[in-house]
């Protein structure tokens, strides 16, 4: 898959995910709701995307990037439950991949490594930290399952070789119940997702790439 077929697939995901959970995103930018919230149900939507024909693929580094998100995102512990839940429920296998992360949910109650020792948090109070907290676990999410890169070169933008870039994608797809997310430059959101990123280690426990 080249680099705009990439984007396409990442701007449909991001797509469905704002048009399925729009009053989730609403409560949160309000102030209502976790982050442990935002966070499993976007993972709930990748792991959907790893199912083929009733199968779930996570062949490579696929599985590799899922387990990554249910130990290191927001919510992941919560997504890797439900997961867990539903192929026993419905008698299917836990694929290899994930089976030691399984095993530990299974043995130890909770996955090695995860954010579970953390409390659930509310999220910051402003409506553009939650903001800015919801485009840092969107961008978290496009690098780690479409490997896009958080926002183009400035000098080549507007060209359209260039497929777009993380960031680009979401200030698009989130102006749907954001709207003012249209009026602030891309450079100028980026800067204010590290800043974020910089205040919040409790909440940003593995930095996003520059």
């Amino acid at each position: 898959m080249n680099g705009h077929e990439k984007a396409q697939q990442a701007r449909i995901f991001v797509r469905a995910y704002v048009e399925e959970n729009g009053g989730l995103i609403q409560n949160w930018l309000d102030g209502s709701g976790s982050t442990e919230d935002v966070g499993a149900e976007l993972i709930r939507l990748v792991v959907e995307d790893c199912i083929i024909n009733g199968v779930m693929e996570l062949g490579g580094i696929q599985g590799l990037y899922i387990e990554a998100l249910f130990r290191k995102m927001p919510g992941g512990e919560s997504a890797a439950r439900r997961l867990l839940a539903e192929l026993i429920a419905s008698g299917k296998c836990v694929p290899q991949q994930l089976q030691k992360l399984c095993s530990e949910l299974l043995r130890e109650g909770v996955i090695e490594g995860g954010l579970s020792d953390n409390p659930l948090r509310p999220g910051p109070k402003e409506r553009t930290g939650r903001r800015d907290a919801l485009i840092w676990i969107l961008l978290r999410v496009l690098q780690a399952n479409f490997d896009l890169p958080i926002r183009s070169n400035d000098a080549r933008a507007e060209d359209p070789d260039v497929p777009d870039a993380g960031l680009d994608i979401i200030q698009d797809e989130l102006s749907l119940v954001e709207p003012g997310l249209l009026a602030v430059n891309v450079k100028t959101l980026h800067g204010a997702v590290k800043r974020f990123e910089a205040n919040h280690r409790w909440f940003a426990q593995q930095p996003c790439a520059s």
